[in-house]
């Protein structure tokens, strides 16, 4: 048994029923890639692919890929993309290794592979250029390299096109170049809202709240731009609390509460937490713990986080306590929170103990320099 599939038995060598089962054994195939759920099954539907002569099928393979990355198996992702003779090779089943790197937090590897693509002479498409402009931002935020990635999506045709175009403004955001990341902005032709949410995001990055406010005017007062989403608010109040201006955080957070339609992020709960701990707004931020019981935010880390850090700070030491006890999968960042905050408020019993427990409870977490 398959761990709930049913096997699919060799087809027989008749000759006559050979292409109708060829095309049900496919559909099964595919059938188990998409209902796959554990470690266990991956390997298993990947042995039928091979019994079932779909070993150099370029999409399967790809399908492989993705769910061996998806169940943290990168290196048995890597064996199976290579496993696939070149002459089979084509873009969407380097993609998939691309993101399945990229995901696991190995952008310099992702960049090689698409170096080694182009080298083979894969073309690249829509959704390559996405993957390796995260990748160029992520490992060393390399001016140069960031102007390549988008020379190559230029010549290939790719440049000027929405998702590509949004990933390039991402691009130029992380790396701090905000005036490049709005020229690209004002040369796109088509323009969403995840476009306006993408320089919104580079413009709280940059720590550039003023710039977040204008664009923040051109989006609530018409003329064509989409109306702001939860998302668009969210990175407003990080452009705000990234500038040291938390009263106006909590200002914001009141009229977006107010006046937009849609429920707000986790994330920006989170910001305003964050903020409230700064400030020591206990009584906001009860109020904001509130809202995340309501909205169901409770299972978020970083929001339980940050709730503890606010009751820790103005020396609600037994709040702290039952929240942060209430954290299923405690964190190294969710022991330093705890430790932090009391030793800000002045808790110097309260934050030892905190550290004695983590040295004697964490097991595989130990204080670390933060601790």
């Amino acid at each position: 048994m398959l761990h709930g599939f049913r096997l699919l038995r060799r087809p027989p060598p008749t000759h006559h029923h050979h292409l109708r089962l060829s095309i049900t054994t496919v559909h099964h195939l595919d059938l188990l890639l998409h209902r796959c759920q554990t470690p266990k099954q991956s390997p298993q539907i990947h042995a039928q692919i091979i019994l079932s002569g779909l070993r150099h099928s370029p999409f399967h393979t790809a399908s492989l890929v993705s769910l061996y990355s998806r169940h943290g198996r990168l290196s048995t992702a890597i064996s199976t993309f290579r496993s696939i003779p070149t002459v089979y090779s084509n873009t969407l089943l380097w993609n998939c290794i691309l993101r399945a790197h990229l995901s696991h937090a190995r952008p310099n590897e992702a960049l090689r592979l698409y170096l080694e693509m182009r080298a083979r002479g894969v073309p690249p498409d829509a959704f390559t250029f996405p993957l390796i402009t995260r990748a160029a931002s992520s490992c060393i935020g390399d001016r140069a390299l960031c102007c390549v990635i988008h020379a190559h999506a230029i010549v290939s045709g790719f440049g000027f096109r929405l998702h590509a175009g949004n990933e390039l403004v991402a691009m130029y955001g992380r790396i701090g170049e905000l005036g490049i990341a709005c020229e690209m902005f004002d040369g796109m032709s088509v323009r969403t809202v995840e476009s306006w949410n993408t320089l919104m995001s580079a413009h709280a990055l940059g720590r550039d709240f003023r710039g977040a406010d204008e664009l923040f005017g051109k989006m609530v007062s018409g003329g064509g731009a989409p109306r702001p989403n939860p998302v668009t608010w969210t990175s407003l109040l990080s452009a705000h609390a990234r500038g040291g201006r938390e009263v106006e955080v909590l200002r914001l957070f009141d009229e977006m509460r107010a006046r937009c339609e849609e429920s707000p992020t986790a994330e920006s709960v989170g910001v305003v937490l964050s903020v409230c701990a700064d400030l020591g707004e206990v009584d906001y931020g009860r109020g904001v713990h509130g809202i995340v019981v309501k909205m169901g935010f409770e299972d978020y880390v970083f929001v339980r986080n940050s709730i503890v850090c606010v009751y820790g700070r103005v020396r609600e030491a037994g709040d702290a306590e039952r929240v942060f006890s209430e954290i299923r999968e405690k964190s190294l960042v969710s022991w330093n929170g705890l430790i932090s905050s009391y030793a800000l408020a002045g808790l110097c019993w309260e934050a030892f103990e905190a550290f004695t427990r983590l040295e004697r409870e964490g097991g595989v977490l130990q204080p670390n320099v933060v601790s």
